[in-house]
C-alpha cells in the first residue's frame, strides 16, 4: 500500500463516480474493507438494483477531518455474491480538493429564512414543519449565495437583521429546494434546516448584509442529497469554466 496518503475509513462514506453515456454518474458507497493494495467497498445500487460498472476506472471521493478528498483507482472487481461489492485498487496519489467541511459552489438559490428564539433552538428536525406554520408572519426571504454538505453563505436584506437581531450565534431555519439529475432521472426536494451563523461575511452593499451559517443536526438523507446536487453543480461550472 503507498505510504503518506490519507485514505478512507473502513465504515466510513463515500461517493464513486464514473462516465456512463458521456455523462459522470454519482453513486453512495461505504468502505466496507481495506486489504494490502484493494479497497472493498459496498457496490453501489440504484432503487434498490446492483449498479454494474462498465469502466475501468472509477473517482471515489470521501470526506477526512473536515475536507474533502478525491482519488482515480482502476476497478478490479465486481462481485454481486455473497456481498455485492466493488473492489478498487488502493491509489498512489489521493488528492485533497478543499478544506472545508464539503465541496462549497456558488449557486444563487431562493430561500425564506425564519429565527429561533432562545426556546426555540433545541426544536427537534421532525418539528420543523409545526414551528414554521406557526410563524408564518415571521419568515422572510433572502437569498442562498453558495452551499455546501456543511452550510450556507446567505444575503438577506438589512431591514430583517435590524428587526430580528441577526448576527453571529443565532440560530435559525432555512427553508430551499434543491435538484438534480441521475441516470436520467430528475430529483428535487425541498428542505427545511436548521443552521447557525458563524460568520457575519463584509459586503459592499449597506441595505443588505451577508452571513456563513453551518448545517445543525441535519440528518444524513438530507446531507447525502445535498452533496449530491453541490456535486453535480461543481461538474456543471466546470464544464462552463467557471471553476
Amino acid at each position: 500500500m503507498p505510504s503518506k496518503i490519507v485514505l478512507p475509513e473502513v465504515g466510513s462514506k463515500v461517493w464513486i463516480e464514473v462516465k456512463e453515456g458521456g455523462d459522470l454518474q454519482s453513486y453512495t458507497s461505504r468502505v466496507e474493507d481495506i486489504r494490502g493494495d484493494r479497497i472493498v467497498l459496498a457496490a453501489p445500487m440504484y432503487k434498490g438494483t446492483l449498479v454494474k460498472i462498465n469502466s475501468g476506472k472509477v473517482n471515489v471521493r470521501f470526506v477526512h477531518k473536515d475536507a474533502l478528498y478525491v482519488f482515480e483507482s482502476d476497478v478490479l472487481e465486481q462481485r454481486a455474491m455473497p456481498i455485492p461489492s466493488l473492489i478498487v485498487r488502493v491509489p498512489k496519489e489521493v488528492k485533497r480538493e478543499q478544506r472545508r467541511e464539503y465541496v462549497r459552489v456558488p449557486w444563487l438559490i431562493m430561500a425564506k429564512f425564519l429565527v429561533l428564539s432562545e426556546d426555540e433552538i433545541n426544536v427537534q428536525y421532525r418539528d420543523y414543519p409545526k414551528l414554521w406554520e406557526e410563524k408564518l408572519f415571521d419568515i422572510f426571504d433572502g437569498v442562498i449565495k453558495d452551499i455546501s454538505g456543511g452550510g450556507i453563505r446567505f444575503n438577506i436584506s438589512m431591514n430583517w437583521v435590524k428587526q430580528y437581531d441577526i448576527r453571529v450565534g443565532r440560530y435559525m431555519l432555512v427553508k430551499f429546494s434543491l435538484e438534480y439529475d441521475l441516470l436520467g432521472n430528475h430529483y428535487e426536494r425541498e428542505f427545511i434546516e436548521k443552521i447557525k451563523i458563524v460568520r457575519d461575511i463584509p459586503i459592499l452593499s449597506k441595505l443588505n448584509a451577508e452571513f456563513g451559517a453551518t448545517f445543525i443536526d441535519i440528518p444524513d438523507r438530507d446531507r447525502d442529497f445535498i452533496i449530491k446536487a453541490v456535486l453535480q453543480r461543481q461538474r456543471e461550472l466546470i464544464k462552463k469554466g467557471v471553476l
